[in-house]
């Protein structure tokens, strides 16, 4: 029995091992077809004419200073001054940049030459629209105090110019001739102390040096003594009665 079982086994193993000997060879794998070529990748151009846009981080530290008002109001006043005497806007340029001409710019501040240009340029228009602004509000009780002197009407021109002091401050340029004026004022409606100490004060404190030499000056008027004219010393003028008396005269 085992005998036979072993034969049997054995057989088997045999005609499976024929088998696979004499059976058809496998067919290798077909090949993958190649992968087609990508295009080649293309940087987007910028429009003609118009300037790379410079990456934040480095106008940020090249630029930085002109987004502090108070500095962009300072170059914008150097812009507007230096436009005024005949320069070129590229070169103020240029100098703000901290160079003498474009071509001292690197690349990069180059490429920020015209925003700084038309910031500049809108910066400085605005704060000329301001100060013309300021200067006809300051002016407002300065005129009218003004007016009311010319008027003859000297209290009202006292309350106009102290306002005219109070809003624009004793040390500004109109807060000097306010303070002039008021001088004025005040002796006209008989307050000479305050008068004097007024331009006592222009004389120690104005920074118009001008205007602190005129204060002295009308100062020194206010307190020289008064002469007082007997009747003998009065020059005399004749009154004509008629228009005919210079005739007999003669």
């Amino acid at each position: 029995m085992l005998l036979g079982g072993s034969s049997s086994s054995g057989g088997l193993g045999q005609r499976a091992l024929r088998c696979r000997g004499t059976g058809a060879a496998r067919r290798p794998a077909a090949a993958a077809p190649p992968a087609a070529p990508r295009p080649p990748r293309r940087t987007p151009r910028p429009p003609p004419g118009r300037a790379p846009l410079l990456c934040r981080a480095v106008e940020q530290q090249l630029f930085g200073k002109f987004s502090s008002p108070a500095y962009l109001d300072q170059a914008a006043r150097r812009y507007r001054v230096g436009l005024e005497n005949g320069l070129g806007e590229d070169e103020l340029i240029a100098i703000e940049l901290g160079a003498d001409s474009l071509e001292e710019l690197s690349e990069a501040q180059r490429g920020y030459v015209e925003k700084l240009k038309i910031r500049l340029t809108q910066r400085a228009e605005e704060m000329r629209r301001e100060e013309a602004a300021r200067r006809a509000r300051e002016a407002v009780w300065f005129e009218a105090g003004k007016d009311a002197y010319e008027r003859g009407e000297y209290p009202d021109s006292v309350a106009a110019f102290e306002r005219a002091v109070e809003d624009n401050g004793r040390e500004s340029a109109v807060g000097g001739d306010a303070l002039m004026w008021l001088a004025l004022a005040y002796q006209a409606v008989g307050r000479e102390k305050d008068c004097i100490d007024t331009y006592k004060w222009i004389e120690a404190n104005h920074p118009l040096p001008k205007m602190r030499k005129q204060a002295e000056s009308l100062r020194y008027i206010m307190e020289a003594p008064k002469l007082e004219l007997s009747p003998e010393e009065r020059v005399q003028i004749p009154l004509l009665n008629t228009q005919d008396s210079w005739r007999r005269d003669a």
